[in-house]
């Protein structure tokens, strides 16, 4: 299975360095390779830590994603602020920050709703006249997707909650009305509560219902709706479970926030992080760590897909990367499953991810494509050469797939992660038949990077044409790669920024950045 570095078509490093100031810029990137829809965004910021949020997009293809900044170190994850970026098909970028001079703004969900516009939710912080944080509240916003704001409402639900632990959904309901929900840790206590809300088409509060004493404990991670929206379930780990039962649980609820049943996951060693969606009219599919503990060892952990009946007993599942007690393996730490045809469901993870935010161990994006039977298609790893965390998934609707999430090195970064956005597009894996079942793509490595007189190519795969572009496009070099190592001859190039290519019977099977000096 090949593990390699990143290998997208485009790579765009946008700097923030000097500061994203309050209103609207736009960066043009007009490159003619952009229509091939593959590209990667890194956001790096000296002293800032950076994290690519949640992920939204159009039919249009238009994609939208939130980025989380703060001053490093901030390990207390309490003052981030966030803005909003929108990359049109054309790769155009625009990007507002919210920022308030008297306010901290902290979203932490973004939904493109039915009516063609984008709303957003999140925690905020009031500032005294010395700058420091004083009374919280919750702040929504509902805007086009031009950022033209249509309303914004504040509620004031508590005035000391902590860091949100875990998930925050906006859901689309019927009548044009939304549904916030939030899991947060009030006070010192730690115990975790979740709340939600019912905002009607203009972002007034029609309900409001904080957990009782059964949700307590207890973290929210998904949420998802009868088929005919007549009740809302909301998926949580943690708290209390009988034996041979898992942590996680079920509680469905009626429109007035009344409960109506709740349940366990019947698959004991199933866990967190996990994301589950509805699947048919009365199933699931979900998406988690599995790990088969066992008391005294370090047991190999794997990630599960899983396709649950309505009672949620397994029906169906697929457990997912290579087995290895000393890699722990996680699925994406927000939303790690999303699909928009069933034939393509696509997984995100990690594995090597060590458990804390600053592990020096490098570790792999996991990318996977499953069909409707939960037969691989593909799978990809992503990385190696840093601490990689993925922490959502989108499915996109020309058949592709968006990852979000950081990257860390600690032999250059002290406490200063940067954010990625990984958009790959329907023909980006090439399937490759002496690979069998357990299709993936094959590894292509370019050495050294930066380089000067001599550019070396190892590929694990032949019948391939290596492609060299410069900066604006041009293309310099087209060469059949003869064997599985070959060198280039570069000292006629001058120094810069050139694009490769690798292509399989004319499609693009891997491509990235190299950089002469």
């Amino acid at each position: 299975m090949g593990k390699k570095v990143f290998h997208l078509l485009l790579k765009i490093v946008i700097n923030t360095r000097f500061g994203l100031i309050l209103g609207i810029f736009i960066f043009i990137s007009r490159f003619s390779i952009f229509s091939q829809a593959n590209f990667e965004f890194f956001f790096t910021s000296r002293n800032h830590d950076e994290v690519c949020g949640p992920i939204t997009c159009t039919p249009e293809g238009e994609i939208f994603f939130i980025l989380w900044k703060a001053e490093k170190p901030d390990l207390t994850f309490t003052n981030w602020s966030s803005f909003l970026y929108k990359i049109t098909d054309y790769g155009d970028t625009l990007c507002w920050n919210f920022q308030k001079p008297d306010t901290i703004l902290y979203f932490l969900a973004l939904l493109y709703d039915k009516t063609g516009n984008l709303v957003i939710g999140g925690d905020a912080w009031s500032l005294d006249t010395a700058g420091n944080k004083n009374s919280k509240f919750q702040w929504f916003c509902k805007l086009t997707t031009d950022f033209e704001i249509i309303w914004e409402k504040e509620y004031r639900i508590q005035t000391t909650g902590l860091f949100n632990q875990n998930q925050s959904i906006l859901v689309d309901l019927p009548n044009n009305q939304y549904l916030y929900a939030n899991s947060i840790i009030p006070d010192t206590s730690y115990t975790n509560y979740t709340y939600l809300f019912k905002l009607d088409s203009n972002g007034d509060s029609i309900l409001f219902f904080h957990n009782n004493d059964e949700l307590k404990h207890s973290s929210l991670t998904s949420i998802t709706l009868s088929s005919d929206s007549s009740s809302i379930g909301l998926h949580l780990f943690g708290g209390y479970s009988p034996p041979d039962y898992s942590n996680c649980k079920y509680f469905e609820y009626d429109t007035l926030f009344q409960l109506i049943q709740n349940q366990w996951y019947t698959n004991p060693d199933y866990g967190e992080p996990y994301s589950t969606m509805n699947y048919s009219e009365s199933g699931f599919i979900s998406c988690g760590t599995y790990w088969p503990y066992e008391r005294g060892s370090y047991p190999e952990r794997f990630i599960r897909v899983m396709k649950m009946n309505e009672d949620l007993t397994l029906s169906d599942y697929i457990d997912l990367t290579y087995p290895d007690p000393e890699k722990p393996t996680y699925a994406a730490w927000k939303q790690s499953i999303d699909f928009i045809n069933p034939e393509r469901i696509f997984v995100g993870g990690m594995e090597d991810k060590g458990s804390t935010l600053w592990n020096t161990n490098p570790s792999w994006i996991y990318l996977a494509c499953l069909n409707n039977d939960l037969d691989l298609i593909y799978e990809e790893y992503i990385g190696g050469d840093a601490l990689y965390a993925t922490f959502y998934i989108k499915a996109t609707y020309d058949g592709g797939v968006i990852l979000t999430g950081s990257i860390y090195n600690d032999s250059i970064q002290d406490y200063e992660r940067d954010g990625f956005l990984m958009k790959f597009d329907s023909n980006f894996f090439v399937s490759t038949p002496e690979l069998g079942s357990r299709n993936c793509c094959n590894s292509i490595n370019l050495f050294p990077n930066p380089g000067h007189e001599l550019l070396t190519v190892s590929t694990s795969n032949l019948a391939l044409e290596f492609e060299l572009y410069n900066s604006i496009g041009n293309k310099l070099i087209t060469i059949p790669m003869p064997d599985h190592v070959f060198t280039i001859e570069t000292t006629s190039l001058p120094s810069g920024i050139y694009f490769w290519v690798v292509k399989f019977s004319n499609s693009i099977f891997s491509s990235g950045k190299w950089i002469k000096i």
